[in-house]
């Protein structure tokens, strides 16, 4: 990956039948096959990307810059709608709606600003959040956004140009859950109908949130550190991954895991992924950067070590 490193972390966002893979910090970016793991094209950024998001169809890719600047690049013909000075400060995420018609972007200058993609206008710029905007996500309609930020708040948004409200939800119940300042780590996973949440802390915490009413249902910490986790789109199990080398499926309603392999290598593993039918696995070792593919059911290996490399 051009500009990668041991300072440049790598973030990838699906792009159509693709997958756009950025170096943090950087212009270079490149459009990758996930069936072949080959690079179909390389890219030059507009700006340096310090937030960034892609079109569900893999057509628009927009972009923010650690100026406040925001870019809507047309992958296919190449037109560029820029905005300088959108954002007082740093541009941390870019969502695009479901049709990719919107887009919103994020910043630490607590400022949501929503954009019509076709014209690269702003249409609505969002104030409510009191501390960096990181998070958000559009409901399927794209008429809501929902974001989230350090002031430990999730407000949802009304962004069909209405009303134009956010909506904080007062009547939920404050989930107590406090980070440790000594660790830097929360993962979480939902499920399909977005009912239930399964949160990992990285000290080994593992709580349950029913949605719909905010209530913390479940709070256990049975395992000392936890390096990802991924929930199955049923929400029955989460799939829980650990430096101590294993991979452990935890069973949401008997709060218990009850399977756990080390895939046959004391190596560290990284991160865990479930694919949307809920049979499959990818999880990933740190050290040496294989991927292994898995049945989500049984834990045998379907391939081996897929994927290796030098860490980007």
């Amino acid at each position: 990956m051009p500009g990668a490193g041991t300072s440049r972390n790598v973030d990838a966002y699906p792009a159509g039948d693709k997958v756009l893979a950025i170096a943090e910090g950087t212009r270079d970016a490149v459009l990758v096959d996930p069936r072949t793991a080959r690079v179909v094209r390389r890219m030059v950024l507009p700006v340096p990307a310090s937030g960034a998001g892609v079109s569900r169809d893999g057509r628009t890719v927009a972009v923010g810059d650690a100026k406040g600047d925001v870019v809507i690049d047309d992958v296919k013909t190449g037109r560029i709608l820029r905005r300088y000075g959108a954002h007082a400060s740093v541009v941390t995420n870019l969502v695009f709606s479901p049709d990719g018609r919107t887009a919103a972007s994020l910043s630490d200058d607590q400022k949501v600003m929503v954009w019509d993609v076709k014209s690269g206008k702003p249409r609505l710029t969002l104030q409510g959040h009191t501390g960096s905007i990181l998070g958000g996500a559009f409901a399927p309609d794209g008429r809501t956004l929902y974001t989230d930020g350090l002031d430990s708040s999730v407000i949802k948004w009304d962004v069909s140009g209405g009303r134009s409200f956010g909506v904080t939800t007062p009547g939920f119940q404050r989930i107590p859950l406090k980070p440790v300042p000594t660790f830097w780590g929360y993962y979480a996973g939902w499920s399909a109908d977005r009912r239930r949440a399964v949160l990992g802390y990285a000290w080994g915490l593992i709580a349950t949130i029913d949605t719909a009413t905010g209530r913390l249902v479940a709070r256990d910490k049975p395992i000392k550190e936890i390096s990802d986790l991924a929930l199955s789109p049923d929400g029955r199990f989460a799939y829980i991954v650990s430096t101590d080398g294993t991979l452990r499926r935890w069973d949401v309603a008997a709060r218990r895991f009850d399977k756990v392999t080390t895939l046959g290598t004391s190596q560290p593993k990284g991160m865990v992924s479930v694919s949307p039918d809920g049979r499959t696995l990818a999880v990933s070792t740190q050290l040496d950067n294989a991927v292994y593919i898995l049945d989500a059911s049984t834990f045998r290996r379907i391939a081996g070590r897929s994927v290796s490399g030098s860490p980007a």
